[in-house]
């Protein structure tokens, strides 16, 4: 029901995946990519989309089905760092900007020369 009137909406993208360990049973994970966080705006535009393709009756019953499934939800925003990633080289072939960036993180990763010291002086 809820695929269905996503496929209605253009440019809905998202990943479901179920937790098998290290939580609780009957956990599903939902990712909704974005590229900046000026992105997060739109999604919010995409609800009135998204209940308008559901219908009033739709939004009932899946609200109806959430209350007698979900125990609760969280919302979380995470963000990729590709100093801390390691993908396959189709990932990098794919989108070089992002995985290997020539200025700005990759500049902030390089390792900073460390400070000269001052000679040791001891008050005499």
């Amino acid at each position: 029901m809820v695929l269905k009137a996503y496929q209605k909406i253009p440019d809905m993208h998202f990943a479901c995946y179920q937790v098998l360990y290290g939580g609780h049973d009957g956990t599903y994970l939902f990712f909704t990519p974005l590229k900046s966080a000026d992105q997060i705006d739109a999604e919010l535009l995409h609800n009135k989309d998204f209940m308008a393709a559901m219908g009033e009756d739709g939004m009932k019953r899946l609200a109806e089905l959430s209350a007698a499934s979900i125990d609760w939800s969280e919302n979380n925003l995470f963000s990729f760092d590709p100093s801390m990633s390691y993908v396959s080289p189709e990932w990098i072939k794919a989108d070089p900007e992002f995985w290997k960036p020539k200025t700005g993180k990759a500049m902030a990763s390089k390792p900073h020369e460390k400070p000269a010291e001052a000679p040791n002086k001891a008050p005499q």
